[in-house]
């Protein structure tokens, strides 16, 4: 690394532009002329690592995207929600996302984040580390039969929810304006998922979850690893705190971009 201090970025959607077809591992890995993030330029820029998101997008047959769905109010907007994804398709997607994770984190210099330890390692070495990241808990069954599975596949980081209700969770609209005083927080089912992902020391994001269920209860303390104030924006998706006030401590700044 250079003398410029490290950053650790809390989140990136490159998987995701794989599972599009948008990009390659091999161009991650190599080097690319678009997107955002590749190794050689993470290096170049003192990236020691991030946090890669495995989001599985709604299926095709809800509209063409969010103006597809935008519904206009008389004081901003609304998009309508997408229905709760299906399992299987849900299990289907973060698998191939996993997969090429699995890729990217087999190549030289590259460290796959599960600890306190490998964390550290990025920081002071040349490794770049990648921790696995759920936006949006679909593809853990609700039984949580399959979360020791994904544990062993790298996860250190979940999202309860994402703009969609889930098996664990309420997830705030796109909407503007309005507050995140919406919905019923977590389900038992999400509550015990969160004491799961603190018994395994895996960290719960509370972005995207309604007020109801943004002082989950966990240990370590929640964090909001794609989250911004409602200042000066009012919008649902904006917290009424800031997004650093339930942040783990860490010993280098923990960028949020999303």
């Amino acid at each position: 690394m250079s003398e410029t201090p490290p950053v650790f970025d809390g989140h990136n959607d490159a998987v995701l532009a794989v599972y599009r077809g948008e990009t390659t591992v091999d161009a991650l890995r190599d080097g690319r002329d678009d997107g955002h993030l590749d190794l050689p330029r993470a290096r170049a820029g003192g990236l020691a690592g991030g946090v890669f998101a495995v989001f599985v997008p709604s299926e095709p047959q809800f509209g063409a995207g969010k103006d597809a769905n935008r519904v206009e109010t008389p004081n901003g907007y609304r998009i309508r929600s997408p229905p709760p994804l299906a399992p299987s398709f849900a299990a289907q997607a973060a698998d191939e996302m996993l997969a090429a994770l699995d890729e990217l984190t087999a190549a030289d210099g590259v460290r796959r984040v599960e600890s306190a330890a490998d964390l550290r390692a990025c920081l002071d070495g040349d490794d770049f580390g990648v921790t696995v990241h759920f936006e949006g808990a679909e593809p853990v069954h609700p039984s949580l039969s399959n979360f020791a599975d994904y544990y062993d596949r790298g996860l250190r980081s979940l999202g309860l929810a994402w703009s969609r209700p889930t098996a664990f969770a309420d997830g705030v609209p796109f909407a503007y304006p309005e507050s995140p005083d919406i919905g019923d927080g977590l389900t038992d089912r999400g509550h015990r998922l969160v004491r799961r992902c603190n018994d395994r020391g895996v960290l719960v994001d509370c972005a995207h979850l309604p007020e109801a269920g943004s002082g989950t209860s966990t240990t370590p303390p929640g964090i909001r690893w794609s989250s911004h104030t409602r200042v000066p924006t009012n919008s649902v998706r904006r917290r009424a705190t800031s997004p650093t006030s339930n942040s783990t401590p860490s010993p280098t700044r923990t960028a949020s971009s999303g």
